[in-house]
């Protein structure tokens, strides 16, 4: 049987390399869009599918329950840096906060993290078949749910690209062992 957990803090460090690596291959494969048009976005098959192929696979780096969850990252990072000029403090609010940042879209009277909107739709209509949320996506005018998903999948996007972004720069400083 295959192991589950990471051995070491490292092999998770590296893991969650190998798998951004991945992604950026799909995203020079499959390029996110750089902007949205919300007015006209259902008409732009290309654009819209390339937004939900780019949720699907950013989810792992948010879901509470993966392994790769990137507060959980950012713990192992902690034990892969070999200088320490960070307070614990400073090293708290990154874990609570890394993946945490999040918008909030408005439909009428009601408010919809970026969390609500990529569950409500992965779990609805792409990759699984929860009633409950694809009944909730039906309220929504068809454009604007097309939009708020592009938004916070590009703001996933960014908060993992950029963490990666730190990893590399800490071992091209020497700062961070793998």
């Amino acid at each position: 049987m295959e192991p589950k957990e990471h051995p070491s803090p490292q092999l998770k460090v590296q893991h969650f390399l190998a798998t951004v690596d991945d992604y950026e291959r799909l995203e020079r494969t499959f390029p996110m869009p750089t902007q949205i048009n919300i007015f006209g976005h259902r008409e732009d098959e290309e654009s819209r599918w390339a937004a939900v192929l780019h949720g699907a696979l950013l989810r792992k780096y948010f879901a509470p329950n993966d392994r790769l969850e990137l507060s959980r990252v950012v713990t192992a990072l902690r034990s892969c840096v070999v200088t320490e000029d960070l307070p614990e403090q400073e090293w708290a609010e990154i874990v609570e906060n890394v993946g945490k940042y999040e918008t909030t879209t408005r439909y009428g009277e009601e408010a919809y993290s970026e969390t609500d909107i990529l569950i409500h739709y992965l779990h609805g209509r792409y990759l699984h078949g929860d009633y409950g949320k694809w009944a909730s996506t039906l309220a929504h005018r068809p454009a604007i749910p097309d939009g708020a998903f592009w938004s916070a999948t590009h703001s996933r996007a960014r908060r993992v690209l950029t963490l990666a972004e730190w990893i590399r720069g800490g071992i091209d400083a020497g700062t961070v062992l793998l």
